[in-house]
């Protein structure tokens, strides 16, 4: 089974590993709710939610990308909504910089792009720009969260290297 971790970058993993990986981070997560009282319950499932749709997409961004994709518009939708439900939740501001303008793999066919592979690279390096840049601000978000409340969410990324 492959993951796609970074554009052009693939991480080896077994069925097995995988889950033992979903399993643990369920564990992790249970763990945060369970040992740290300065959250409430809202508090905790939004940001489990956020990070288990922030680990999706960081893996899936093609399907982010292509607007045809079956997870196209989950992604979309968490990422246009993510902000308000942490507002709601009354934590702290996460800013993101995507937004409904980003690329995708519809803009040659609207014009927005030419109609050329060049363009159509250009327009896909600059999408991987942004989520890449979406990915490291719901970390950085993550980790204020767990430095304020002695969690532990956020990513090590320890494997982003392999």
């Amino acid at each position: 089974m492959f993951i796609t971790i970074k554009p052009n970058k693939m991480a080896h993993l077994t069925k097995e590993q995988y889950i033992r990986r979903n399993e643990n981070a369920a564990i992790r997560m249970g763990e945060n709710k369970e040992n740290c009282s300065t959250l409430n319950e809202e508090q905790h499932d939004l940001i489990a939610r956020i990070c288990s749709m922030r680990h999706r997409i960081h893996c899936d961004q093609q399907s982010l990308y292509n607007v045809e994709s079956a997870n196209c518009s989950e992604y979309g939708e968490f990422l246009m909504n993510v902000q308000y439900d942490v507002l709601n939740a009354k934590l702290p501001v996460l800013k993101i910089s995507y937004d409904e303008m980003a690329p995708e793999s519809d803009d040659r066919y609207h014009d927005f792009i030419d109609d050329t592979d060049e363009a159509e690279e250009k327009n896909l390096e600059a999408f991987y720009e942004i989520m890449n840049e979406t990915n490291n601000q719901i970390e950085a978000w993550l980790r204020e969260i767990d430095e304020q409340h002695g969690t532990s969410y956020c990513p090590t990324g320890i494997l982003r290297n392999f």
